[in-house]
């Protein structure tokens, strides 16, 4: 049986004097885009980590757009959650375009998701989903290649304000906020009905009131606070590493004993050379390496007794 947005929605009974429905954030689908983003924004840019995680979150906006969770999918494609205000754009691509063959917009966010996965033409082979607020944000949230989706952050490349840039700084704070919260788990507070009090609904079923504003950004700010002076534990390097190093350790020891053996090399070679640039030097030394050896012949008599009697005298 296909699931619908209603069986998305929390069966918790609606506060009576809010209006407001229950955010689906226990939706395993919706956990598990907020998981990826995390992920995402914890991983390396253009690494194969954050392509992992970006096609993850993609995969989980589809399911949701297959189930036709409008709310859930509103909430999520903001490019500023405090803002609920959002359109959305579907720009089609052609190989080679550099802009778009076509340009669809939607109220919906569902139709949207759907448009990008199937816009219904085979030649264009790239497409992405643009969501947009009335006060000048631009944010490419989705791209496809293919049959490939990937979610992206927001961010200065994937995201237009104005020239002045304070709009998408806000932007982006609020993004740091919402993913602390995904990382943490806390439940959202809803925002189905703009102008309605919003409240906080335990896992129960029951209204509680929503801390005052104030509270929940001085938390915010001290724990994100805390995640940017914190010094990140050095992560144990992979097998194949220690291998390479235990390969570049051995062949350093191999070049160490060659450059002994250079080195004694050189100084044979250099004595040797000492020797032979001083001649009566060389013929000393072949005189005293032949009485070494016993090969040294016998002095003459007469020459031994001339030296006695000239000793005598």
């Amino acid at each position: 049986m296909a699931t619908t947005a209603q069986d998305l929605q929390s069966t918790a009974a609606p506060s009576p004097t809010s209006g407001a429905r229950r955010y689906p954030s226990r939706h395993p689908d919706v956990v598990a885009f907020r998981e990826a983003v995390v992920a995402l924004a914890a991983s390396i840019p253009d690494s194969d980590d954050a392509r992992h995680h970006a096609a993850d979150a993609g995969r989980r906006l589809v399911v949701l757009g297959d189930a036709g969770d409008a709310d859930a999918l509103r909430l999520l494609l903001r490019p500023d959650p405090s803002v609920p205000a959002v359109a959305w754009t579907v720009a089609c691509y052609q190989i080679g375009d550099l802009t778009p063959s076509a340009l669809r917009d939607f109220a919906d966010p569902v139709e949207a998701v759907t448009t990008l996965v199937h816009c219904g033409e085979a030649s264009h082979l790239a497409a992405e989903l643009v969501a947009s607020t009335d006060d000048g944000l631009r944010w490419t949230s989705v791209i496809r290649t293919g049959d490939l989706l990937r979610f992206q952050l927001l961010g200065s490349a994937t995201c237009v304000a104005d020239a002045q840039g304070t709009r998408l700084a806000a932007a982006e704070r609020e993004w740091e906020a919402q993913l602390l919260r995904w990382a943490v788990g806390d439940e959202p507070a809803p925002e189905d009905v703009p102008g309605l009090p919003a409240v906080a609904v335990a896992a129960s079923g029951e209204a509680q009131a929503a801390p005052a504003p104030n509270v929940l950004e001085a938390l915010v700010e001290q724990v994100l606070s805390t995640l940017r002076t914190a010094e990140r534990p050095p992560e144990p390097p992979a097998p194949e590493i220690l291998d390479r190093l235990a390969a570049i350790e051995g062949r350093l020891d191999d070049i160490t004993r060659a450059l002994d053996g250079l080195r004694r090399d050189n100084r044979q070679l250099a004595l040797a050379s000492w020797w032979q640039r001083v001649p009566r030097l060389a013929a000393l030394r072949a005189t005293f390496e032949l009485h070494i050896r016993g090969d040294a012949p016998a002095r003459p008599v007469g020459h031994a007794a001339a030296i006695d009697t000239t000793a005598n005298d």
